[in-house]
């Protein structure tokens, strides 16, 4: 069956663009039987359900005798995870006792398509992890929260506890700092800060949004 996409649903909410979110990513549904103006079937044109929330009948159905609204996210509901989503990331700096050192793990920008995790000691090298912005997205919020170890000596700061622009040169908007401490001497110390980053993305008429949380976390150790 050829439908047009200016078909308006039972629910009312004018063409099914209007109904149903655009694919972005995932496994789409067998075809509906259901095709476009362009004679696609329109399981691969809106977002699986999965992602989002489901909108009101629109008695249009499939092959299965099942309306639509079972099968696809409704309109500005769906919500797709980040591929740093779970992951930690630990900056880990040991040092001979007697000295200062200080481990760090921080958040930023390199342009507007991507984005990255750095960890880095004061003594040698920052490790960095790469990742591609989501397609449309133009904007991100980041939530930085203690989550247990060591409080002091901590700097930490954010820039980006409000949605902003995304950056499009390299920018660093937020960072743990856990040091630099000097070791007492005697046994071996070890001091362990961690943190959990949430980072959320969304385009500038939040339709679709993108989010992920880590776990970043500093340690300074000092050995005999």
């Amino acid at each position: 069956m050829s439908i047009s996409l200016m078909t308006k649903p039972s629910s009312g909410g004018g063409n099914l663009d209007t109904v149903f979110a655009l694919y972005v990513t995932g496994t789409s549904p067998a075809a509906t039987g259901l095709l476009d103006d362009s004679g696609v079937d329109i399981a691969t044109r809106y977002a699986p359900l999965i992602y989002g929330t489901q909108a009101l009948p629109t008695d249009l159905f499939n092959t299965a005798s099942e309306d639509i609204n079972t099968l696809f996210a409704a309109y500005g509901t769906p919500s797709y995870t980040l591929a740093l989503n779970g992951l930690t990331f630990e900056a880990n700096e040991p040092i001979p006792k007697g000295e200062s050192g200080s481990a760090t793990c921080a958040f930023g920008f390199t342009s507007d398509t991507q984005f990255y995790v750095e960890t880095y000691p004061s003594i040698g090298s920052p490790t960095y992890t790469y990742y591609s912005v989501p397609a449309g997205m133009t904007q991100v919020r980041l939530t930085l929260t203690f989550v247990g170890g060591a409080t002091s000596p901590i700097t930490s700061g954010n820039s980006a506890a409000d949605y902003i622009l995304l950056p499009t040169t390299q920018t660093q908007l937020a960072y743990i700092i856990l040091g630099p401490k000097t070791s007492f001497g005697g046994a071996a110390e070890q001091l362990t800060t961690q943190w959990s980053l949430k980072v959320e993305f969304a385009p500038s008429d939040s339709v679709t949004t993108w989010s992920g949380t880590c776990t970043l976390i500093d340690v300074v150790s000092w050995t005999s």
